[in-house]
């Protein structure tokens, strides 16, 4: 009976090992997760900012051009609403 006791003591530390190994990797994997998508959201915020630049310049070279006020408010007015429209896409 002793020699059964012992035994199922360690099955039961043998199970316990597995069960913890188990939960090590399914955290080591969730905090990969978490960090890929740090990254990614990151990168993400990065090439948003760079794809704002080129409509902000231009945006400015159609400030400067040779047109009325009346064209260059208009032309500044509608750049700057479809800027907004596709940032608001975008989320």
């Amino acid at each position: 009976m002793n020699a059964k006791h012992e035994e199922r003591k360690l099955l039961e530390m043998q199970a316990e090992l597995a069960r913890l190994k188990i939960t090590a990797e399914r955290l080591k994997m969730q905090r990969a997760r978490e960090q890929q998508s740090m990254i990614d959201s990151g990168l993400n915020t990065i090439l948003g900012l760079a794809d704002g630049l080129p409509s902000q310049n231009l945006l400015w070279k159609s400030l400067l051009l040779p047109l009325s006020w009346k064209h260059r408010i208009f032309t500044a007015a509608g750049l700057l609403l479809w800027q907004v429209w596709r940032q608001d896409n975008k989320r």
